[in-house]
């Protein structure tokens, strides 16, 4: 089992941790597209699982850099039933509005990422 090293910065209260050495991965989802509900203080990763199972308490992890790995908790699952398909919405709750603007630049449409169980 390997020695995972992360870094904690508070925002307003609110941990978001950097990890530097990747976690085990529980599950993987495609992310095809991303959204902000700036009245409900929400980010939304819309996609499609691709492995594994995903439910609300397990952490998105996702790359801030090519060592650094940014994790958030997903408050909420939502699925949506469309014509052309199912879409999975993970749904993170913001603290505020600097925290949504760091999901937002990430820029995680169109990218595979990794669903960890949390710690």
């Amino acid at each position: 089992m390997g020695i995972n090293l992360s870094t904690t910065i508070v925002l307003d209260g609110r941990d978001v941790v950097f990890y530097r050495s990747p976690c085990r991965s529980m599950s993987r989802f495609h992310v095809r597209d991303t959204f902000a509900i700036h009245d409900k203080s929400v980010f939304v990763l819309a996609g499609f699982v691709i492995e594994g199972e995903i439910a609300a308490g397990m952490s998105v992890q996702t790359p801030f850099n090519p060592t650094v790995m940014v994790t958030a908790k997903i408050d909420q699952v939502q699925h949506l039933h469309q014509p052309d398909g199912d879409i999975v919405c993970l749904c993170i709750r913001c603290a505020n509005p600097q925290e949504t603007a760091l999901w937002e630049a990430l820029k995680i449409k169109d990218r595979t990422i990794d669903l960890i169980q949390a710690p």
